[in-house]
């Protein structure tokens, strides 16, 4: 077993690349605008707790939440989620809607803290 020691990131300035750091009340109130980001700044590694997991699908469920086909989700390679726990069911419905928008079907990862 492999134990996380530092943030994502920290993880990040060591390797030098570029972070996309946004209020979690910004994010929170507006879930759209987490994916929008995404999707814009073509990031790769994000995380994000269960509960927003949960708002998130909730509000890309509706008929309204698909609205914006441009969104491409293709760099995303991890969406860790800790902090408390996950349900399974919520990490795989929201897994298959971002799967829609090109994120791999098994994004959604356990951040070990």
């Amino acid at each position: 077993m492999s134990v996380v020691l530092v943030e994502i990131h920290l993880q990040a300035l060591w390797l030098g690349v570029d972070q996309v750091h946004v209020p979690a009340a910004d994010i929170v109130t507006s879930p759209h605008s987490f994916v929008e980001l995404l999707s814009r700044h073509r990031v790769s590694r994000t995380f994000a707790p269960n509960f927003f997991l949960a708002k998130l699908a909730t509000v890309l469920g509706t008929e309204d939440g698909n609205d914006d086909a441009g969104w491409d989700l293709s760099s995303l390679k991890f969406l860790g989620s800790g902090g408390e726990a996950n349900d399974v069911d919520t990490c795989v419905a929201l897994s298959a809607l971002l799967s829609q928008y090109g994120a791999p079907c098994n994004i959604i990862t356990q951040a070990l803290v």
